[in-house]
């Protein structure tokens, strides 16, 4: 139908946008690469007293946004077992402090979402 067609042209135009926005982030300085091109980190405000070492569950809040800032999904006070998060995610909370609040940017499934710590 039209609006099925109109709807994959929406979502190859998004993935165009996220190639995009990750060539940009592999010239980033201030963004820490885990995996280049897959994989990126931002410490947006800096945490003190404990560090996160090898947790296996943690209490946080979250958003999830699109490269546009909308958000699709919040949860602000929620436990999480880090065995149950997206490849990637447990990797950019070690070494995390109370407080911190970290930019994780991730290709959505194939391609791009942020995740706000």
């Amino acid at each position: 139908s039209r609006a099925t067609f109109e709807g994959l042209k929406k979502a190859l135009h998004n993935f165009d946008l996220a190639d995009t926005q990750f060539e940009a982030f592999s010239r980033d300085k201030s963004l820490q690469v885990v995996v280049p091109n897959k994989l990126y980190f931002k410490t947006t405000h800096s945490g003190s007293r404990n560090t996160l070492g090898k947790e296996t569950h943690v209490r946080l809040g979250f958003s999830i946004e699109d490269q546009q800032g909308e958000v699709l999904f919040a949860n602000h006070d929620t436990w999480i077992f880090l065995s149950e998060t997206i490849p990637g995610f447990a990797h950019g909370m070690q070494g995390m402090q109370l407080d911190e609040k970290k930019d994780s940017l991730y290709p959505p499934y194939p391609r791009l979402w942020c995740i706000k710590v």
